[in-house]
């Protein structure tokens, strides 16, 4: 398959600010996607490009556009740990509910990959954690299945339902072989 990229999504992916200003002067449309439906507000917030994504934000980038699994920009800044571009893209009202197609959320997908300090950003700002993704995993239950401590003690004193199950059991023991 061929990957289709636009000047300003490859700029915004690598972090190229001075690039991303010139293309925005020149009208580059800001919400192209690539095959993947991904924005440059994704790429740059997936990739911890802080500058870059408050330069799309102050251009008006739709800051909840969804790539095609459903990805936002807090979900992918979330995923990938990039505290700056989380606490960025919250203080410019992304929406914290957000779900992709497996029905993760910001907090599930920080908490499965230890992030702490985005775990506690998240909290902070009133993210649900008691959300189940569609496999019943809480960010206490992914937290736990992949050993982060921090994180699992943060949850629990937060409340986090101790007594939660998933849906599909033995799903990770099935996955190992």
């Amino acid at each position: 398959m061929i990957v289709t990229e636009t000047p300003l999504l490859v700029a915004s992916c690598n972090g190229h600010l001075a690039v991303v200003k010139e293309l925005l002067d020149k009208n580059a449309n800001k919400e192209a996607q690539n095959n993947d439906g991904d924005t440059s507000l994704l790429v740059a917030s997936r990739n911890g490009h802080l500058a870059v994504v408050k330069e799309l934000l102050a251009q008006n980038a739709n800051i909840e556009a969804k790539n095609n699994e459903g990805d936002t920009s807090l979900l992918v800044a979330s995923r990938n740990g990039h505290l700056a571009v989380v606490k960025e893209l919250l203080a410019q009202n992304a929406n914290i509910k957000a779900k992709d197609k497996d029905g993760n959320t910001s907090l599930l997908v920080a908490s499965r990959n230890g992030h702490l300090a985005v775990v506690k950003e998240l909290i902070d700002k009133n993210a649900n954690i008691k959300a189940k993704d569609k496999h019943g995993d809480t960010p206490l239950l992914v937290a736990s299945r992949n050993g982060y401590l921090a994180v699992v003690k943060e949850l629990l004193a937060q409340n986090a339902n101790i007594k939660a199950k998933d849906k599909v059991r033995y799903m990770h023991i099935i996955e190992m072989f």
